[in-house]
């Protein structure tokens, strides 16, 4: 499988100051979301919910975030679902979860990071020898779409931890998401607990 992210998609952090963090997120959600599609061979989709994660010794420490050792901006799957990475080493290491997509040809939406796995999965080709291909390409929006950020999805465990409340957690067009992959509290939390970007 080839494995590969656009070098169109700026994924520098500034770290001068907890804002400067903040907006280098709304930076690259908008640019993700409004003008990007990931392509999985003959399959298109737009990202319309993504988390971030995001660990800085002494500049930013979200220990929320899991450790790994990755190259910026590779494909990283894990047992909540896919990252697009942020470099990883001795000090710092991140990535972008994926929790929503929508597939161009159909509209059709999938809500829910390991759900986005498996639709993932289900555009695969065969086993013997067909190459996949996994990538996002540059494709804007001809009307970008507006973006609201809201605090992430977390276990009750994690919701007590320091960067619980960040606003990290970026999402478009909520009101077409299919009803079955989101509840009404969930829905209500997410419209009542956000900024627009």
């Amino acid at each position: 499988m080839e494995n590969k992210l656009s070098n169109e998609l700026d994924l520098t952090i500034c770290l001068t100051n907890m804002n400067n963090v903040t907006n280098s997120f709304d930076r690259i959600a908008k640019k993700l979301i409004n003008d990007f599609i990931l392509i999985v061979n003959d399959s298109k989709f737009r990202f319309t919910e993504i988390e971030f994660y995001y660990h800085h010794n002494g500049k930013h420490e979200d220990n929320i975030t899991h450790e790994h050792k990755r190259k910026q901006g590779m494909w990283r799957a894990h047992n909540q679902g896919f990252d697009i990475t942020f470099e990883g080493n001795e000090i710092s290491c991140g990535g972008i979860l994926i929790r929503g997509l929508k597939q161009e040809s159909n509209n059709k939406y999938t809500n829910g990071p390991r759900r986005c796995i498996f639709q993932i999965f289900e555009k695969f080709n065969n086993i013997n020898g067909s190459k996949n291909i996994i990538e996002i390409k540059y494709k804007p929006k001809k009307k970008p779409k507006t973006i609201f950020k809201t605090i992430r999805q977390l276990s009750d465990k994690q919701k007590k931890k320091k960067y619980a409340n960040k606003y990290y957690r970026y999402y478009t067009e909520i009101e077409e998401w299919q009803s079955k992959h989101i509840t009404n509290n969930q829905r209500k939390e997410m419209e009542t607990k956000r900024k627009k970007i």
